[in-house]
């Protein structure tokens, strides 16, 4: 019996690796002589670079960048296949980096993305995967481009200010002394949101709340997106400030796709593409997926349901373990997810969110669903 097992992480709880590794042991406990092929996975945010680089043999670079608000940090990303970096903006720009009665995005920079790319480039990397996800920021992604040798200028040809509020200054840009590196890279984007850079729907008023905007700040902000939109076109004409996913991580997106020609991707997808898992789904005969909760919104984009497409595609069983089970899961059959199964036999239980405890869950269960 062939198996694989492509678990994302319990959150609060077991990692992906855990969790994989605990489901290996269940089919094992209940199919002796299975042959198992686990996989840690994540859908483009937290925990995707962990992912990548444990699971194509990558290594760890740090580097010190420049934080959210300005502040020097020590920043993380992964290397694979050599020339592959792995970049998550949220290690540089993220909002669980700034404490919460200090959030701003009027202030709050991309710029230290940038400087993750340009040591990357200093270290070989031609190709990129970034994820867009957790930002701080809605500085259209200018931080980053700043940081890449864009100028961006204001009446006086002096520099913009850093953050969002640097929007409200601008008045020209210029890309005679970006480093020219870039253009020979190649950027994949992680993505999991289609707001546009704009309007009802954009960045500014759909993200911006949370990061700390009221509303005096949000319509500003709408208005100096467009007029940054604006300028941009007159150097590249084909950027689309309405595109879905333009908006994510406070205009990152746009910034990625206008200016470095980036392609906007599911962020599941990008992962189970570089880990390759379609061709040992394609030869197997169950496979074992979940994570930490499934409910109504697993469909949309996560991990789960990316792994179950591919089944699905082969007309190959899938089953998914969860610690919580909501409501709406009967959509997920759409998807190739045949059954989900609740780890915790008790919810209520002060263990569920113990490692050992947790681990243990797994295993039982799917020897159960085996046995």
């Amino acid at each position: 019996m062939k198996v694989v097992v492509a678990i994302d992480s319990f959150k609060g709880c077991v990692s992906s690796r855990q969790a994989a590794q605990a489901a290996r042991l269940g089919v094992i406990d209940a199919v002796k002589d299975a042959e198992v092929n686990t996989f840690e996975i994540a859908d483009g945010g937290e925990g995707t670079m962990e992912c990548l680089v444990s699971q194509l043999g990558g290594e760890k670079k740090e580097c010190m960048v420049t934080g959210p608000l300005g502040e020097k940090i020590m920043s993380t990303y992964g290397i694979v296949n050599k020339n592959t970096a792995i970049i998550e903006m949220s290690a540089a720009a993220g909002i669980t980096l700034v404490d919460k009665d200090k959030l701003n995005p009027l202030y709050a920079t991309t710029y230290g993305v940038g400087e993750l790319i340009i040591n990357a480039m200093d270290r070989g990397c031609t190709k990129f995967i970034i994820g867009i996800g957790g930002s701080a920021t809605n500085d259209g992604g200018t931080g980053m481009l700043m940081a890449l040798g864009f100028e961006f200028l204001n009446g006086d040809g002096e520099s913009i200010k850093r953050g969002a509020i640097g929007l409200s200054e601008l008045v020209q840009i210029i890309d005679r002394h970006v480093d020219k590196r870039i253009y020979d890279c190649d950027f994949t984007v992680a993505c999991d949101v289609e707001n546009p850079l704009l309007g009802e729907y954009g960045c500014s008023r759909v993200f911006a709340p949370q990061k700390g905007a009221d509303e005096e700040m949000i319509d500003k902000m709408d208005n100096w997106m467009s007029d940054y939109a604006r300028l941009t076109k007159v150097l590249y004409k084909d950027a689309n400030e309405y595109a879905k996913g333009a908006g994510a991580a406070g205009g990152l997106g746009f910034a990625l796709t206008a200016y470095l020609n980036g392609r906007l991707e599911n962020g599941i997808n990008i992962v189970l593409g570089a880990l390759d898992i379609e061709k040992y789904i394609k030869e197997c005969d169950l496979v074992i997926t979940g994570e930490g909760k499934i409910d109504s919104q697993t469909i949309m984009g996560k991990a789960p349901t990316g792994v179950s497409r591919i089944a699905k595609k082969y007309n190959k069983r899938c089953v998914a373990i969860a610690g919580i089970v909501g409501d709406g899961i009967e959509k997920l059959k759409d998807a190739g997810i045949e059954t989900c199964f609740c780890i915790n036999k008790n919810t209520e239980s002060e263990n569920v969110l113990d490692p050992v405890f947790a681990s243990n869950n797994i295993r039982r269960t799917v020897y159960e669903i085996l046995s």
